[in-house]
């Protein structure tokens, strides 16, 4: 700047604004430029060079226009330099540096300011270049990083996820771009300068730091709500004051009995029914709304375990003072054996990240990794994610009082059974309802009105263990009969009446009861064992020896049994084990007994027509299996739990039921040495010889076409090179089978012939088979 101000471009640009007859005394109060520095600010006029000092706040634009006191200033060199705080301590961070608790203490001032009142980041000397920043903001954060490296934190950068180092990253000229371009031409600093603070929480209090001026704050205790205004600096906080991570709210509110390390008997509590602190927690999250890697004990499996194991040890040792020692169980794993060494272990770290990955804010996640006991006396828990255990004295469970209401539950499924209790029924309903205790599907829809179904629907989605613990009143365990009564409003919801019952004819109510009736009797019939496959038992006709029909409790011996509805609409669905069909979803299933049935009519005559056929090895394999080979007998395959299962997901079968739409058909081609083509209907068992052009028929028809397959399935061909004279196989996926793949095909002999065999699918291709070089020869 000294050299462009007494340059022959600043002069000619100065005389132009500075013509003829203008009053220069006048014209000197425009040319004033000011620069805002800690402590105060400083200016200088460009008409007389006149520079001037300001101690303090920087002044107003009405106080700068003033004149100055004392005598006119001399001509100084001003040149623009980095603008750098030298009260910033040296010593290493410590909480012991904190005057008062809970409240913010500011160790050294900003690293620069804004030259301008209002400036944005052009005014700032700091970002001017990367050289600047690097020199500016190098000590700061070396200093933030030790501290944190001191508690066992390694902290990164909130503006860059990926930055390493943090004492080295945040100086780098990448983190300044990055800071850049979070920064807006035209906006105050002042105004944004809040959105940059990151805060670290460690044990005892807090530290945080200002990505834009460098500032470093510490903390003793728990942080206040609010953000005083840094001293020198033109940064006014937002209204809200400083952005209160929701987490620190959370853990204000989890404040519980006094810390009573080492007690292993509740009797030696001072306070009953209070969750009582014995062993604190490993680490405490080091951001706001962190997920498992602000935790410094879940940074790796050796800080994990280093953590874990001397909590397991504690909780172990008071489980085994019992009369009877407690085998305690992991809650987050299936399976654990030895609890000491297995809440340490690897496959517990996996286990709680599956759990808690990906699903943003872990604490409050953290209250649903809690494992209790009843013990002697009391209760004892432990966390299972950090170690923290607590213990409560006297016979009544204490309350929940720690869950946040923002809190979700990590997987969707029904609370303890202690926990689980079901809202009141209202008097209307109770008066409503009969005396017997029938289930909810015999009860009339009629006896709820809209209104009533709609508090219903209301109770329903007021789900206890989703809502606050504190919003929750007092609540006794319901009768079975009121539990019933819910379960039929639930059903009236799902169901509604399309008329109200004063409106509706009395043949529409008996005919909607006779229907329920008939759903009840189904219900029933879905406990008997298996009838004769393919058709039913009419009401009067003989029981299969052997089978006692299902009776309710509490039935007369001499009742007609129920006996289950006539005209089966499928042999694929017919009422049975495992078969659930209602009227209104119209759903079918497969019974795997009448499948068997089915199978063992059947299998005998297909495989005896396979063999007459003389199919090939290679063709033994089933494609609904990924190619599994059928030659140790087709029977015993088709009845396979796993070929079922295959079929029915080939068919289009969905759901518990298997769906209800029409199946779609899964067939499959053997070929024979003599080119005869045989369809088996996997689904229907079936099995068909077609005429090439003739249409399809039974075995006695003759030869067989090829039926289609599966598009998804992949299917080998023979194939015969006219020109070469030599086979080759190909796949319905455009793969080639070459003879030199010794990774997943082995070679053999049966029968005199050498073949080749898939390990997986153990499918066969017989000799001879081109080699690689053949067939690159022939593309």
């Amino acid at each position: 700047m000294g050299a462009h101000v007494g340059g022959p471009h600043h002069f000619k640009d100065l005389g132009r604004m500075l013509a003829d007859g203008v009053d220069v005394g006048q014209a000197r109060r425009d040319f004033w430029q000011q620069w805002n520095i800690p402590r105060g600010a400083l200016r200088f006029n460009h008409v007389d060079g006149v520079v001037e000092m300001w101690k303090g706040d920087p002044p107003a634009p009405t106080q700068a226009a003033a004149a100055a006191v004392g005598a006119a200033g001399a001509l100084l060199p001003v040149s623009h330099q980095l603008v750098v705080s030298g009260a910033m301590p040296q010593g290493d961070l410590s909480l012991d540096q904190c005057p008062e608790p809970n409240r913010w203490t500011k160790l050294g001032e900003a690293i620069g300011m804004p030259t301008q009142i209002d400036g944005d980041f052009n005014s700032c000397p700091f970002l001017a270049s990367k050289s600047q920043w690097k020199q500016a903001s190098a000590l700061p954060a070396l200093r933030v990083e030790k501290f944190l490296h001191a508690k066992n934190i390694y902290p990164q950068c909130m503006l860059c996820p990926t930055g390493v180092g943090f004492a080295v990253h945040v100086p780098a000229e990448k983190h300044m771009k990055k800071l850049c371009e979070n920064l807006h031409e035209g906006i105050p600093l002042r105004e944004v300068a809040a959105q940059f603070w990151q805060v670290w929480r460690v044990s005892g209090g807090a530290i945080r730091y200002n990505h834009l001026h460098g500032t470093v704050e510490l903390c003793k205790g728990e942080p206040p709500a609010g953000q005083a205004a840094l001293p020198g600096l033109p940064i006014q906080p937002p209204a809200q004051g400083c952005p209160q991570p929701q987490l620190q709210l959370q853990l204000q509110q989890q404040a519980s009995g006094p810390e009573q390390p080492g007690v292993s008997d509740p009797s030696a509590l001072s306070e009953e029914n209070v969750w009582c602190l014995i062993r604190p927690r490993a680490s405490m999250p080091t951001s706001v709304g962190g997920d498992c890697e602000a935790y410094p004990h879940y940074a790796s499996r050796t800080t994990f375990k280093a953590a874990m194991t001397p909590a397991a040890t504690e909780i172990v040792k008071i489980l085994g003072r019992q009369p009877i020692a407690i085998d305690p169980e992991c809650k987050v794993c299936e399976r654990c054996r030895g609890y000491e060494e297995h809440l340490g272990a690897d496959k517990h770290y996996r286990a709680v990240y599956e759990k808690l990955n990906g699903k943003g804010a872990v604490e409050p996640l953290r209250e649903l990794m809690w494992q209790q006991w009843r013990i002697r006396g009391g209760w004892v828990r432990i966390n299972e994610f950090d170690g923290e255990i607590e213990m409560s004295r006297g016979d009544p469970e204490p309350g929940e009082a720690r869950l946040p209401s923002s809190a979700a539950p990590l997987v969707p499924g029904p609370p303890p059974a202690q926990q689980l209790q079901y809202p009141p029924v209202p008097p209307q309903q109770q008066s409503g309802m009969p005396s017997q205790q029938l289930p909810p599907w015999s009860q009339p829809q009629q006896a709820q009105q809209p209104q009533q179904a709609q508090q219903a629907q209301q109770q329903q989605q007021a789900i206890p263990w989703s809502q606050p613990q504190q919003a929750q009143q007092p609540q006794q365990a319901q009768q079975p009969q009121q539990w019933i009564q819910q379960w039929a409003q639930k059903e009236d919801q799902r169901h509604p009446q399309q008329q109200p019952q004063e409106q509706q004819p009395q043949h529409q109510q008996q005919q909607h009861q006779q229907q329920q009736q008939e759903q009840q009797q189904h219900q029933q019939l879905q406990l008997l064992p298996p009838q004769q496959p393919w058709s039913h038992q009419q009401p009067g006709s003989h029981q299969q020896p052997g089978h006692q029909q299902f009776q309710p409790a509490g039935a007369a011996a001499n009742e007609p049994q129920a006996e289950p509805p006539p005209n089966a609409p499928s042999p694929l669905a017919p009422h049975g084990p495992g078969i659930a069909q209602t009227e209104e979803g119209a759903e079918k299933g497969m019974s795997r007994f009448l499948w068997k049935k089915q199978v063992e009519a059947k299998a005998p005559s297909i495989e005896a027509a396979l063999q007459a056929a003389k199919m090939p090895n290679e063709s033994w394999a089933c494609k609904v299996c990924n190619g599994r080979s059928m030659m140790a007998g087709v029977k015993q395959h088709l009845l396979s739990a796993s070929h079922m299962r295959l079929v029915a997901v080939a068919a289009g079968f969905t759901g518990a039921t298997l769906g209800a739409d029409e199946p779609r058909p899964v067939e499959q081609v053997f070929k024979s040495a003599t080119g005869q083509q045989l369809t088996l209907d996997h689904l229907n068992l079936e099995l068909k010889e077609t005429l090439s052009g003739t249409g399809t028929g039974d075995m006695s028809a003759g030869r067989v076409v090829m039926a289609r397959w599966h598009e998804s399935q992949e299917q080998w061909e023979r194939k015969l090179h006219r020109q070469r004279g030599v086979f080759f196989w190909e796949c319905s996926n455009t793969q080639w089978f070459f003879e030199d793949e010794p990774k997943c095909w082995r070679k053999g002999s049966e029968g005199g012939r050498a073949y080749w065999q898939h390990d997986v699918t153990n499918e066969r291709f017989f000799e001879p088979e081109p080699s690689k070089e053949k067939v690159q020869q022939w593309f």
